[in-house]
């Protein structure tokens, strides 16, 4: 159903963070507002706030740490 495939837009968001900065930049028009389900809206918006500013390498640098960290990340901000 519709909360299933706002799942697979987040995962694909999320794997490919410069969609993530394509939202961010207007190229891709959506909007937290645009998911059905609230949480997936809030995990949305969560996502675009935390997505890096400056293109490619700001991607390359936070990706290679995420690896390194074993996407085990922790935050001391609470959500």
């Amino acid at each position: 159903g519709a909360v299933n495939a706002e799942e697979n837009i987040l995962g694909i968001l999320l794997l490919y963070p410069e969609n993530l900065a394509a939202v961010k930049k207007g190229r891709i028009s959506l909007s937290g507002e645009d998911f059905f389900s609230e949480f997936n809206g809030r995990v949305f918006r969560e996502a675009l706030a935390r997505c890096p500013e400056g293109g490619g390498a700001a991607y390359a640098v936070r990706n290679r740490l995420n690896k390194a960290a074993g996407f085990c990340i922790v935050s001391g901000e609470s959500v």
